[in-house]
């Protein structure tokens, strides 16, 4: 067996064949740059990365300018430092890719080879080549989507601090809680909650053109009463939701149909000493980047 049948296994994914055919050329011991640069895009298909960025510094330290192993190894650095989730999954799946494409890259055939055989190669690197600018501006352009959504709700945070609401990290977003409740009974806003939300608009409104916002309606742990004129505590706070994005709307221009609503149970314990029900007579807020 050699390296070109173990490139073929590989290409046709098939990695126990092309993982044992290695194997047997040496594997991970191998002194052959081609071996173990080979085992490290196998394992990288598979997603064992640790396993490939091993392989690959070995081919370091066999040979200091082996390109392929040094962006490897620099994707894979890349992958770790990564800090959103989903940015990472798509990436994962790019550096495998970028680890197919690249299979047949540094294989070349023996002298006398099959003229037909070399030039369907040749015409297979070609297009691997081709595939791997595609990954890595795909890459490069995940990457700029990550760091501006970073960016995003660090500005925003930024512009609510100080302000009516406490902003912290939720769900992939960043989630809003008022201090005080905003509404005085049912859903009649307070005049301080009219005008907490009013002062949320505006220093939301530079960057509602960039932001999914979810208005969630919460409600006290107290049943509504039959004659309040709303069929359960979910429809209650339903009702909370859509006031506030009216007030929201008002505010900032948009239409209320841009919020996002939703229905949520008491959001502070009032079951601890002293606790005020009244806090729970409002809504929270989620962001995310649109």
């Amino acid at each position: 067996m050699t390296i070109t049948e173990a490139a073929s296994f590989a290409r046709r994914g098939r990695y126990t064949e092309a993982s044992a055919v290695l194997a047997g050329l040496g594997g991970l011991g191998s002194t052959d740059p081609r071996v173990l640069d080979l085992l490290a895009r196998v394992y990288a298909q598979q997603g064992d990365l640790v396993a490939a960025d091993e392989c690959w510094a070995a081919v370091q330290r066999l040979d200091g300018d082996h390109s392929a192993a040094d962006a490897g190894r620099r994707r894979i650095a890349e992958l770790r430092s990564r800090r959103h989730r989903s940015g990472t999954a798509r990436t994962v799946g790019l550096v495998a890719l970028a680890g197919v494409v690249g299979v047949l890259a540094g294989v070349a055939l023996r002298p006398g080879a099959d003229p037909d055989l070399a030039a369907q190669l040749h015409r297979v690197q070609d297009g691997q080549q081709a595939l791997t600018g595609k990954v890595s501006d795909l890459s490069a352009k995940l990457s700029q989507e990550s760091t501006h959504r970073e960016q995003l709700l660090a500005e925003v945070r930024a512009a609510l601090s100080g302000g009516p609401v406490s902003a912290s990290e939720g769900h992939g977003g960043v989630e809003l809680s008022f201090s005080e409740g905003l509404f005085s009974a049912l859903d009649r806003l307070s005049p301080a909650g009219r005008a907490a939300l009013t002062e949320l608009a505006g220093r939301l409104k530079k960057y509602c053109a960039e932001l999914s916002v979810q208005i969630v309606g919460h409600t006290e742990n107290a049943l509504v009463s039959p004659d309040s004129g709303f069929v359960d505590n979910t429809d209650l706070a339903l009702r909370r939701a859509r006031v506030a994005a009216e007030q929201l709307a008002e505010a900032t221009g948009l239409p209320a149909s841009a919020f996002q609503l939703g229905a949520g149970g008491a959001v502070f314990d009032q079951t601890k000493p002293g606790a005020d029900p009244a806090r729970n007579r409002t809504v929270t807020l989620l962001l995310h980047p649109a």
